[in-house]
C-alpha cells in the first residue's frame, strides 16, 4: 500500500510543479511543444485523482483507469524529454528522463498485472512448489 500511495502522491507533486509557474527547464522544450505545462499538470492531477478515488471506493476498473492515465502520461513525458536530450551536447536533460523511468514502469506493471477486471476466486490457480537437488 505504501508504494501505491507513493504512486498517487508523486504525480500530484509533479502536477503542482507544472501548474505553479512558467519557468520550465530546457529539457522540457519538446514536451512544451506538444502541450503547455499546465495541460500536462491536468493529466497528472486527473490520473492521481482517478487512482485515489478508485482505491478509496475499492473499484477495480477505476484503479485500472487511473494507472492507465498515469502510465501513458509518464511515458509521453519521458519520451519527450529523452528525445530532446538526444539532440543536445552531452545528452543534456537525460537525467530528467531517467527520473521518470521508475514511476512509468511501476504504473505499466500494475496496469498489466491488474487488468480491467479482477481475477475471480474460482479461476485463480495457486501453485506452490519447493524443489531442490535429488
Amino acid at each position: 500500500m505504501l508504494i501505491l500511495y507513493a504512486l498517487m502522491i508523486m504525480p500530484i507533486v509533479r502536477a503542482f510543479d507544472y501548474s505553479s509557474g512558467d519557468d520550465a527547464s530546457a529539457s522540457l522544450t519538446a514536451v512544451e511543444g506538444f502541450a503547455p505545462m499546465w495541460a500536462w499538470a491536468i493529466f497528472f492531477y486527473l490520473g492521481a485523482l482517478v487512482l485515489a478515488y478508485g482505491v478509496r471506493a475499492r473499484r477495480h476498473l477505476i484503479v485500472y483507469l487511473g494507472h492507465s492515465i498515469l502510465a501513458v502520461t509518464y511515458s509521453a513525458l519521458a519520451v519527450g524529454i529523452l528525445a530532446a536530450s538526444l539532440t543536445r551536447p552531452w545528452l543534456d536533460g537525460v537525467r530528467g528522463a531517467s527520473v521518470l523511468i521508475l514511476p512509468t514502469l511501476m504504473h505499466w506493471l500494475i496496469w498489466w498485472r491488474t487488468g480491467p477486471a479482477p481475477i475471480k476466486a474460482g479461476e485463480a490457480v495457486t501453485v506452490e512448489k519447493v524443489e531442490g537437488p535429488r
